[in-house]
This record gives structure tokens, C-alpha cells and sequence, in this order.
């Protein structure tokens, strides 16, 4: 998985949540993109150890 398909993965989660969050209001955004966020930064540093 290159840093293109794990940015399109990524979106794709976010719009995920975007969907969830319409149809439940009780969906706590906030803690869902800091979630992905952390995934991102956890990713971003597996990346880097591995001299990508």
C-alpha cells in the first residue's frame, strides 16, 4: 500500500463517518477524526520506518 492508496483510504473513512454522522446525531465526530488522525500519524510513522 502506497501513501496514494492509504490517503484514499483514509477519505473514504472520513466520509464514512461524514454518512454515519447525518443519519445519528450521537456520533461523536470530534472523537472519530481524532481516531483517524491517530491511524494517519501511526501510518505516516510505520512508512517512515521503513524507508518509504
Amino acid at each position: 500500500m502506497d501513501a496514494g492508496d492509504l490517503a484514499q483510504l483514509m477519505i473514504a473513512a472520513v466520509d464514512g463517518l461524514q454518512l454515519l454522522w447525518q443519519y445519528d446525531k450521537s456520533i461523536d465526530m470530534t472523537r472519530g477524526l481524532r481516531a483517524l488522525g491517530t491511524l494517519w500519524a501511526l501510518a505516516g510513522e510505520g512508512a517512515g520506518s521503513t524507508g518509504r
